[in-house]
C-alpha cells in the first residue's frame, strides 16, 4: 500500500552500488538477515552441471565472498569436493558459517579475508569460485572501480596454479563480461562462458545466469592467441570478438542426473 514501510528484504538492499564493496554494509546485511541462507542467484541444482565439469574431488577450492550461501556446503555434502576454503569480509557471516559447519565438514574452513588482499601463498588452489562477488564489486566503469577489479583479478591469478580455473557466476552485464573477457584473454587464459541451464526460462521472471570459466595458462611473451568459447542457447549481450571464438551448443540436459555430466579435462 502507498506510504507503507518497506519490508525487511527491501531494507537490506544497498542504498547505492558503492555499498556492495563496503564491509560495513555486509556486516549490517548479515546481522539483520540472521541465520537464513541467502542466495542472490544461481542455486546449486542449476549450477551443478557446469561446476562438475571444472571441479574435481581432489581439487583445493577457494570460494571468495562466500556470504551465507549454501553452495559450499552442498558441494561438500554431494561429494563434489571437500578441500574448500571460504573467505568473506564480514566477520558476522564468517562466525555464523563456522558454527554451521563445525563437526559436520571437517575439511572445509571459513576465514575472514578480503579478496583484494589475500594471505594465501602463490599457486595454492586449483579452483577459485566466485558467485556474485565480481558483480558486487564491478558496479560501474569508474576508474576507481576498475582498479579494484584489477586488484581482485591479480590476486585470483596469483593464488591459482597453472591449469587452474576461475569460475565466476554472474548475471553477465555488458561491462562485467567485457572486463573479465578482456583481462584474462590478454593474460593468455582460455575464457569460456556457459549459460546456466534453465536460467533463461521465459515462464519465470528471473535474469539469466552465466558462469565464466577462465583457465590459467602460462603467458608466452609475444603470443596473441586468445580463445573465447560460448556455451549456451544464447548470450543476451555481445561479448568482445576475439581472434578465435567458437560458438557451442547448450550444455547439459542430456543426462538423467543433472550432475552426472562428464568433468572437464
Amino acid at each position: 500500500a502507498a506510504g507503507s514501510r518497506p519490508g525487511p528484504a527491501m531494507e537490506l538492499l544497498p542504498r547505492g552500488p558503492a555499498e556492495f564493496g563496503s564491509s560495513r554494509y555486509w556486516e549490517r546485511f548479515f546481522r539483520q538477515r540472521g541465520r537464513r541462507p541467502f542466495e542472490w542467484y544461481g542455486a546449486f541444482p542449476e549450477l551443478c552441471p557446469v561446476l562438475r565439469k571444472y571441479i574435481r574431488p581432489r581439487d583445493k577450492v577457494l570460494v571468495v565472498g562466500c556470504g551465507n550461501s549454501e553452495l559450499s556446503e552442498q558441494m561438500y555434502d554431494t561429494g563434489m569436493c571437500e578441500d574448500i576454503v571460504n573467505i568473506d569480509i564480514s566477520e558476522a557471516v564468517i562466525r555464523q558459517m563456522q558454527e554451521r559447519s563445525t563437526g559436520k565438514r571437517p575439511k572445509m574452513s571459513y576465514v575472514l579475508m578480503d579478496v583484494l588482499q589475500m594471505d594465501f601463498p602463490d599457486a595454492h588452489f586449483q579452483v577459485v569460485l566466485d558467485k556474485g562477488t565480481l558483480d558486487a564489486i564491478l558496479t560501474d566503469d569508474e576508474e576507481a572501480t576498475l582498479s579494484k577489479v584489477d586488484r581482485m583479478f591479480a590476486e585470483v591469478s596469483r593464488v591459482l596454479q597453472v591449469g587452474g580455473r576461475y569460475l565466476c557466476v554472474s548475471l553477465a552485464q555488458a561491462h562485467v563480461l567485457k572486463k573479465a573477457v578482456e583481462y584474462f584473454s590478454q593474460e593468455g587464459w582460455v575464457v569460456r562462458v556457459h549459460e546456466v541451464a534453465g536460467s533463461g526460462d521465459e515462464q519465470q521472471f528471473v535474469l539469466p545466469v552465466f558462469v565464466y570459466v577462465m583457465t590459467k595458462f602460462k603467458k608466452i611473451p609475444g603470443s596473441a592467441q586468445q580463445i573465447l568459447e560460448i556455451w549456451g542457447r544464447r548470450l543476451l549481450l555481445s561479448p568482445p570478438r576475439l581472434p578465435q571464438q567458437q560458438e557451442r551448443g547448450a550444455v547439459g540436459g542430456q543426462a538423467a542426473d543433472p550432475c552426472a555430466s562428464p568433468r572437464y579435462a
